[in-house]
């Protein structure tokens, strides 16, 4: 379950990233404030200012806080920063920055406000500074404070504590991603609507829960991040229909014989993030879309507008998959991907994740056993324990709780919560042979639980969700996968009619083109 495991994990932890880079914006009479690490960078003499929207220090004091060995020549107006990954170099008055890194290579780029001379004060952008010495900067519009946080120092012992999760990166039975792979899966997803709920869709008193299901299988091609999908389903709702009158159910039987016997072609370009479907259910439920249409959308574009950089994403999930990033570079991506949504307490809020996450994988929290040349490495953990692991390191004037208030709060956490888990992978050799992960939360009215493993060719994953008074959920999917010879198409045939799915979308008519071959 490797490919799997791994998926998920950068799903999760990836799903945060957002695009950043935006200008630092504030109100002209507000005095911005710089906060490196959790604390406030001091200028003597001098304070950060506006200009376009950019927040301006003085030269050195930034640099130097930014473990920089600062030089001025006073001939030809240069400063030099050196640290021991990079060296800097500009002239006051001129946008162009030579970077030097340790292994000889250069760049040159240019600063977005060119620096100036005032009050004796040399003043440079501080995201720009921060970011080319490989900080990440972000602003808290509440605060008005420019923060930079180094997650570097935060994640300087993570090949230490997590030896052991390391192995899932560097096992010799990565996925080769510029082959074919063919997956078969089949789904099985069973619904059960609670009496209330069956009552408020009814709007009248059944007296009765309704049993509903989806059985499906899946057919998948899939290349790097291109995917040529055929699905297939049926769904079963004749439970509901029974409770309906004569009349209501002849009218919604239409609409459910639809989905009697579905089938649904699903091709993605993942370089591109074009998303193109497929299915008689679209001319079924439109009578606008003609038969055998696709429907086109950007998928990159959809999840851009919400913020969130989805072909990033995508990319680190592959490069994690294949074996080409650590889990280090993943998680600390993971975290500069937020820097548009960071606040004064990122760093803090930075080692609180690190510390959780040692909680529940780092190599403490596994148990080691080794029998016929295979080692198992096990980890259980639970809510409380990764609550009292995020709080460890953080001192309590900052966290604003006395001892007996997170005492307080542990104890309420244990009354009204169950967070439970495990985490475990057997190794062979190089070869990690199985993986599994188990996860239960439990609270007043809901209960859930995921539980998935295997191997890279046979996978099982199992999701059941029970909310009181509404209905409980029971998804199981199982998956095999290997190499093809096939061709992954993430086309649509030659000469087909596509139709933007914005035209649907906002009522403006069926925009048909033809689809390149």
């Amino acid at each position: 379950m490797k490919k799997a495991f791994k998926k998920v994990t950068a799903a999760a932890l990836a799903a945060a990233m957002v695009v950043s880079g935006a200008p630092m914006v504030f109100a002209a009479d507000d005095q911005p404030k710089v906060m490196l690490d959790g604390s406030y960078v001091e200028f003597e003499d001098a304070v950060p200012e506006n200009v376009n929207g950019r927040i301006m220090v003085p030269y050195r004091a930034m640099l130097e806080s930014l473990e920089a060995q600062v030089s001025w020549d006073q001939q030809t107006k240069q400063v030099t920063a050196v640290t021991q990954e990079e060296t800097l170099q500009f002239t006051i008055g001129q946008p162009e920055v030579l970077i030097t890194y340790k292994d000889g290579t250069t760049k040159t780029t240019q600063m977005d406000v060119v620096p100036y001379v005032k009050d004796g004060r040399t003043y440079v952008g501080t995201r720009f500074m921060a970011e080319a010495l490989d900080y990440t900067v972000g602003w808290d519009a509440g605060e008005k404070t420019a923060v930079i946080v180094d997650y570097n120092k935060i994640f300087e012992n993570f090949d230490q504590d997590f030896s052991i999760m390391n192995k899932l990166s560097v096992a010799d039975d990565s996925i080769d991603l510029t082959r074919p792979y063919e997956t078969q899966m089949d789904m099985n997803i069973d619904v059960t609507l609670y009496e209330t709920l069956v009552n408020a869709i009814l709007a009248t008193e059944t007296g009765k829960q309704c049993d509903l299901s989806i059985v499906g299988e899946i057919t998948a091609l899939s290349q790097g991040v291109n995917t040529d999908m055929v699905m297939t389903f049926q769904v079963n709702v004749e439970d509901l229909l029974n409770q309906l009158s004569e009349e209501d159910k002849a009218e919604v039987q239409q609409v459910m014989d639809v989905f009697g016997n579905v089938e649904m072609q699903i091709k993605l370009n993942g370089e591109t993030g074009d998303l193109y479907l497929a299915s008689d259910l679209f001319s079924a439920l439109d009578e606008t879309i003609e038969e055998n249409a696709w429907l086109h959308f950007n998928l990159y574009e959809l999840y851009e507008s919400a913020g969130i950089d989805l072909a990033e994403i995508m990319q680190l999930s592959e490069s994690l998959v294949a074996g080409n990033t650590s889990m280090k570079e993943l998680l600390m991506s993971a975290l500069e991907g937020t820097a548009s949504a960071m606040t004064v307490n990122a760093y803090m809020e930075a080692q609180s994740a690190y510390n959780a996450l040692k909680a529940m994988m780092g190599d403490e929290a596994f148990d080691v056993r080794t029998s016929g040349g295979t080692t198992t490495y096990t980890s259980a953990f639970s809510g409380v324990d990764i609550v009292l692991a995020a709080l460890a390191d953080i001192p309590q004037q900052e966290l604003g709780m006395t001892q007996a208030e997170i005492d307080q709060m542990v104890n309420a956490l244990k009354e009204e919560m169950v967070i439970q888990g495990s985490i475990s992978f057997s190794e062979r050799g190089e070869k990690i042979v199985d993986s599994h992960i188990d996860l239960t939360l439990e609270m007043e009215g809901f209960q859930l639980s995921l539980s998935g493993g295997g191997t890279n060719a046979s996978s099982q994953l199992s999701l059941s969700m029970d909310m009181q008074d509404g209905l409980k959920l029971t998804m199981t999917f199982e998956a095999t996968s290997s190499q093809t010879t096939k061709t992954v198409d993430v086309n649509p045939p030659a000469g087909a009619t596509v139709i933007e799915l914005d035209s649907i979308m906002t009522g403006t008519g069926a925009e048909e083109v033809a689809a390149a071959a």
